[in-house]
């Protein structure tokens, strides 16, 4: 849900909006479905020569034209074209979820700095992925999309050998300037530049949730890569089965991301495919609106036959 809106995801830049807004339910039967194009202009080209008539075509701050098109028997569909040309450089969903850190980090570290004393099943998993690591002699561990470093500073009070990689610069500067004693590096776990087998732990707290499914099987496999045979990788994550907008800022400057819900069955069944043994699943406040989850994995000490 995005407010009253329902979104589905159905391709890597398709996307499908219902909205529910009583003001358009008179004409739309109490929904509205919004449809990404391109070449606007020659759709509703073609829909004219067939009597299918549209209301004005608007264009918002942000250069996205937008039109709803209403067919003789009343029904109607909302399309929306993103703005092209070669002086426009095309956003992914790697650089939404920077730009979106990167304008909310001080805030953020501010929201966050106590988290994990006010959310005490998340602390002991951080403190149950310590101890795995500890259990195998110990070793690097990378807090991967460690945002300001509280969760990295956490583990280095636990007693591990913890840096943090996070994709937004913003973060990185709060990050060494909170947490002068850790090392952190600017970095998209979609590419990580870490060597093969050069870690004991893997953390990924809530930072898989802004990858999309098509991205999340490569991101697995390089946690994999990276970890030595016998490591340890714990990903936390929302439970659902949508997508949600997450917007920072107003206006122009406002920036927005996709954030992800997965069923914890699903995240398994990637970590199996990416080579992982799943050791144990955490369901965290199953029911309350927002339950999360953790689940523990362990790249096999030796190769499965």
């Amino acid at each position: 849900m995005i407010g009253e809106e329902r979104l589905w995801q159905v391709g890597a830049n398709a996307w499908v909006v219902v909205d529910d807004q009583d003001v358009r339910a008179e004409r739309v039967g109490q929904a509205m479905v919004t449809l990404g194009v391109t070449d606007l202009d020659e759709i509703l080209a073609r829909l004219a020569a067939h009597g299918i008539s549209h209301e004005p075509v608007e264009t918002y701050s942000n250069g996205v034209r937008h039109v709803v098109v209403l067919d003789p028997d009343g029904n109607s569909l909302s399309l929306a074209e993103a703005p092209a040309g070669p002086d426009l450089v095309p956003m992914t969903w790697l650089t939404d979820t920077r730009n979106v850190y990167d304008a909310v980090a001080s805030r953020y570290a501010d929201e966050t700095r106590d988290l994990l004393d006010r959310l005490l099943h998340v602390r002991a998993g951080v403190v149950l992925f310590a101890d795995l690591v500890r259990a195998i002699g110990g070793g690097p561990v990378a807090d991967v999309g460690c945002g300001p470093g509280h969760t990295t500073a956490l583990l280095r009070e636990l007693g591990a050998d913890a840096f943090g990689i996070d994709l937004s610069p913003a973060m990185i500067e709060i990050a060494r300037r909170e947490h002068p004693g850790a090392r952190f590096e600017i970095g998209s776990m979609t590419d990580l530049q870490l060597a093969d087998d050069s870690l004991a732990g893997v953390l990924a707290w809530w930072s898989l949730i802004y990858i999309p499914d098509e991205a999340v099987p490569g991101v697995l496999r390089h946690f994999h890569r990276v970890l030595r045979p016998g490591g340890v990788l714990a990903v936390g994550f929302h439970v659902g089965d949508v997508s949600k907008i997450d917007t920072s800022g107003d206006g122009d400057q406002a920036v927005q991301a996709y954030v992800h819900h997965r069923q914890p069955s699903r995240v398994a069944d990637w970590l199996r495919e990416a080579g992982f043994t799943v050791e144990a699943q955490h369901l965290l406040n199953p029911d309350e609106p927002k339950p999360r989850a953790i689940l523990f994995a362990r790249r096999p000490a030796t190769p499965s036959r």
